[in-house]
């Protein structure tokens, strides 16, 4: 999904996969036939049965949202489906989104579009401390609507060793690779979880090498962890804007998974970049691109949902949002389904991300929540 994404969006972007994934899932949910073989297909779910597959998301949230609840460290999800009052909402499938999800469903009137398009807003906004609003753009509900499925994130993590304020200091960003412009840079010298790799072989750095990257290793990986060691940031920083196209294609979790599995802990001179992003998606072309184009079109098979083939999925909207500086990270996520009725020197490594980088946030049992790319952190 990464790079789908990557390759449709320039300049600065972030979203959460786990957000648009647990959306998609309880979508998946009433999906039958073969709108469900291509889903599950796409979106990886046929790999457990139906029934395993909602209780996992369950269970996923459930254990993010206890361990991840201090003062320190707090992150949150809600689920919620809108039927329009005309809707047949069978009743295993609102059992199963609301026992795996719980996500309850509420009438809304979608023939008064201002209204249900600002219930469904405010609804987010609330549920992510007012980091996502907007998430629906006017237009989007209409007559025809007849269920928006939602999901909300919101995270807050101080870091486990903050950043000194007093270093944080201007300094020179390669914008777009070439642009420079001036940000404000936080600075540490400290140990940290690190590694050089190929992105051929993915063969770790050797022991002695220089202080930037060996010949012929293309990336440089820093998990930065947050308080209580469950969450944590990963840069990925290429050694050139020529890399980072290469970088972006090939990626996969796979790669990445490979990647910090084999991190050290190594004293690192940090040099990052404080950063605010937000970014909002239509997803209806990139998943139709992935292989999803049934259930966007007039054969799409939801009568798990209605007991009818009346329904297909108009769009997918998501919008996310972060903030990176030295006390640590804060932002939300929100996904909306809208389904619509038929019509060699031995030193201390630099890591020195003075020029654009990926980074993710990730839990040490979930895996990557939420993913993005920096090309220019003097913007929004």
């Amino acid at each position: 999904l990464y790079s789908k994404l990557a390759a449709k969006k320039e300049g600065n972007f972030f979203f959460a996969p786990l957000g648009i994934s647990t959306a998609l899932a309880m979508t998946y949910a009433g999906a039958e036939g073969e709108t469900s073989k291509e889903m599950g297909r796409v979106l990886h779910f046929d790999e457990l049965p139906k029934e395993r597959l909602h209780q996992a998301f369950g269970n996923v949230t459930k254990d993010l949202t206890s361990r991840l609840d201090r003062e320190d460290c707090t992150f949150t999800v809600a689920n919620r489906i809108w039927a329009h009052e005309e809707a047949r909402v069978q009743g295993r499938f609102q059992k199963t989104v609301e026992d795996a999800y719980g996500a309850p469903a509420q009438i809304l009137d979608f023939k008064d579009s201002k209204g249900a398009t600002e219930t469904i807003n405010t609804w987010v906004a609330e549920r992510t401390r007012d980091k996502i609003k907007d998430l629906i753009p006017p237009g989007v509900l209409d007559e025809n609507t007849r269920m928006v499925l939602t999901n909300a994130l919101y995270f807050k993590a101080s870091w486990a060793d903050k950043f000194d304020p007093k270093q944080t200091r201007e300094g020179t960003f390669q914008a777009d690779g070439s642009r420079l412009v001036d940000v404000p840079m936080m600075h540490k010298k400290a140990d940290f979880k690190y590694g050089e790799f190929s992105l051929d072989k993915n063969s770790p750095t050797p022991s002695i090498h220089k202080p930037y990257f060996v010949e012929g290793l293309d990336v440089q990986v820093l998990e930065l962890p947050y308080s209580g060691d469950d969450l944590s940031m990963v840069f990925i920083l290429p050694k050139d804007q020529e890399t980072l196209p290469k970088l972006e294609k090939s990626l996969n979790p796979d790669q990445v998974n490979n990647w910090l599995d084999q991190l050290h802990e190594k004293t690192v001179i940090t040099s990052i970049p404080k950063f605010n992003l937000t970014s909002s998606f239509r997803m209806k072309d990139v998943l139709s691109d992935m292989g999803m184009g049934h259930a966007f079109s007039d054969g799409a098979d939801f009568s798990g949902i209605s007991g009818q083939k009346d329904l297909t999925i108009g769009e997918v909207i998501h919008k996310a949002t972060v903030e990176v500086k030295e006390e640590g990270a804060e932002g939300g996520a929100g996904t909306a389904v809208v389904m619509m009725r038929k019509t060699c020197i031995v030193q201390d490594p630099i890591f020195q991300a003075d020029h654009p980088f990926l980074f993710a946030i990730r839990d040490k049992n979930a895996g990557i929540l939420c993913m993005g790319r920096v090309s220019d952190p003097s913007k929004n």
